[in-house]
């Protein structure tokens, strides 16, 4: 990511903060705009909480990811802050959009985009013996390159029996919340497997494909239960 891209984010930001301000030194302001304004400065605190946030962290992050995050972002700042201008001048602003505080998704993004391997794995919280067993049986793909459904199973090798002898998992890096359901997705299915070792499919696919999907909320549950959540 280039930081200039963060940099034209604050800027933007900072002129949003300071005709608020402006705004608000106006002591003959009737009550519908100073409840705008009042509603304005929520917004304006959740975006400096993830700017903030942003700033320390970014370098952790996959740039291409933080790049469309902040593309999104700047667009949802640039019509919140035409919204709050018309309403003052023309005293009947429309909106038909959600406000940064009316929703999560900006901050459940922010955060997963922190998410690594290593959270998936602790997640899991599957035996040692299994990731030694599947670590080589791998293949990492890159999401922005090859993203396609196609990619992302578990190739299954039976014998003329129908058992279980061996697998092969196909999974992208994980670099924010998609990439990583995909990966708590086909690890489940990996692990169910490997409990299976050298013996026959136990269920038909539709009742380990609701398992593992099941994990995938049960993740999200875990890691992104609270729109409160602080981001830390």
């Amino acid at each position: 990511m280039d930081k200039k891209e963060l940099e034209k984010v604050r800027t933007f930001h900072q002129v949003a903060f300071s005709w608020w301000k402006n705004q608000s030194l106006l002591n003959s302001s009737p009550k519908k705009r100073k409840e705008l304004l009042e509603e304005y400065s929520l917004v304006l605190q959740e975006e400096d909480n993830l700017l903030q946030f942003l700033e320390e962290h970014y370098e952790r992050m996959d740039a291409l990811e933080v790049t469309l995050f902040l593309n999104d972002f700047f667009s949802l700042e640039e019509k919140t802050f035409a919204y709050y201008k018309s309403c003052f001048q023309n005293q009947n602003g429309t909106r038909h959009f959600q406000l940064l505080t009316e929703q999560d998704d900006f901050r459940i993004r922010l955060q997963s985009l922190l998410l690594t391997i290593l959270d998936v794995i602790s997640y899991l919280n599957y035996p040692n013996e299994f990731w030694k067993y599947i670590q080589p049986r791998i293949s990492l793909r890159d999401s922005h390159i090859e993203e396609h459904q196609f990619f992302y199973l578990v190739n299954i090798k039976c014998d003329q029996e129908n058992r279980v002898i061996d697998m092969h998992v196909g999974v992208p890096v994980v670099v924010n919340l998609k990439t990583a359901l995909i990966n708590i997705h086909e690890f489940r299915h990996a692990y169910d497997l490997y409990q299976l070792l050298g013996t026959p499919l136990l269920k038909e696919e539709e009742e380990y494909e609701k398992d593992a999907k099941e994990e995938e909320k049960k993740f999200i549950k875990e890691c992104f239960f609270s729109k409160n959540k602080s981001l830390e």
